[in-house]
């Protein structure tokens, strides 16, 4: 159950991306990105000094033996990815990959 007060109403994607990038996350933090990415959360947080970590997009989704190996080596704050239609590759993540870490 959600409470009211747990609920932004948005003016579109951008907004929520950059409000996330403003909250959730600190000047030099870490974050990882799927590559390519959409330019306008690429954007976002460069305004906010991450240091951004790519991650390959393959015909299937994400790359998950690079995002596995930097977890292991990285404290990743947070994971922008797009699961249905990524931006730009119209990719969709596949439910036959091994997301077991």
């Amino acid at each position: 159950m959600c409470n009211t007060e747990n609920i932004h109403i948005l003016s579109g994607a951008q907004q929520g991306i950059d409000l996330i990038s403003k909250t959730l996350g600190f000047s030099k933090a870490h974050i990882a990105i799927e590559n390519p990415t959409y330019l306008g959360a690429l954007k976002s947080f460069k305004n906010q000094d991450f240091i951004i970590h790519p991650i390959d997009v393959e015909n299937d989704g994400l790359n998950i033996s690079q995002l596995k190996q930097l977890l292991l080596e990285t404290k990743i704050k947070f994971i922008y990815l797009m699961a249905n239609f990524q931006t730009p590759t119209g990719v969709n993540i596949s439910q036959k990959k091994d997301y077991n870490f």
